[in-house]
This record gives structure tokens, C-alpha cells and sequence, in this order.
């Protein structure tokens, strides 16, 4: 064998593997997304809180700066990434907090926003899968029929 003699993996293989390397990804940013928003269906506690500081829209930043107080009592300021970008400073708005991860997410009542990621993301991982599956067909059934 000489240095031109190398066998490449053939394009399928490539495209195939790299679809399967997206597809595994989108399945596990749904189901982190999805765990976050059935924590906060089980275990979460609505309550009431006040932006503090109002989200940038068209910025690309993160939403509004949220402030309220835990059952426990203790005041707490956190971003909300589900608030609407109309939010403006000093505007009452109802969220849903886990009290046991409250650095983790809170999301406003009524905005699904971390749902919509989860089933996106899985819809997406079931299309690279079957897109991966329908080239590994193809790419086979071209080599049993070359034979």
C-alpha cells in the first residue's frame, strides 16, 4: 500500500455518523429541558414577583431580572428566561420557582418556554434519526445492489 492507496470512510458513513452525533444531542437538551419544566410542574410554587430590571429586546441578552420572596421568607433576584421581553421595571408578574434549586430556573405562569424547547429539541433528534436511518438504507441497498 502506498501513501495514495488509504481508504477514506466513504461521504454516507461521515454524514451518517455526524447526523447521529446531532440527533443524540437534541435528545439530550429535550430531556434536560423537559426534567426542568416537570420539576417546576410537580414541585414548584407560584407566587407573585416584581421585574426589577427590564429585559433588552432584539439584545440577545437574557430576560428580566425578577424579585420575590420565598415561602421561607427570603427575598430572592433571579433572571427570568420565560418572561416576556415587554416586562418593565416596576411590573407585577406571577412566576413558578423550584425552592429547592432556586438559582436553577423560574418561569412565568402561563409561558411555556422551556416545554416548547423540550419538544422541539426531541422532534429534532427523531428527524436526524430517521433522516441517518433512511441514508444508511439508501447507502446499503446501492452496495447489495452493486453486488
Amino acid at each position: 500500500m502506498g501513501k495514495g492507496d488509504r481508504q477514506a470512510y466513504p461521504a454516507p458513513v461521515i454524514i451518517i455518523s455526524v447526523m447521529l452525533v446531532c440527533a443524540t444531542s437534541c435528545g439530550l437538551i429535550g430531556i434536560s429541558t423537559g426534567k426542568e419544566a416537570r420539576r417546576l410542574d410537580y414541585a414548584g410554587i407560584t407566587t407573585e414577583a416584581v421585574v426589577i430590571i427590564a429585559a433588552r429586546p432584539g439584545k440577545g441578552g437574557p430576560g428580566p431580572v425578577v424579585s420575590f420572596d420565598t415561602q421561607d421568607g427570603e427575598r430572592v433576584e433571579v433572571i427570568c428566561d420565560s418572561c416576556a421581553d415587554e416586562l418593565k421595571a416596576g411590573t407585577k408578574v406571577s412566576i413558578r420557582y423550584d425552592p429547592a434549586d432556586l438559582d436553577m430556573h423560574v418561569e412565568q405562569v402561563g409561558r411555556v418556554s422551556h416545554r416548547r424547547v423540550s419538544i422541539a429539541t426531541s422532534i429534532a433528534a427523531g428527524l436526524f434519526t430517521l433522516g441517518a436511518l433512511i441514508l444508511a438504507g439508501r447507502s446499503l441497498a446501492r452496495r447489495l445492489l452493486r453486488k
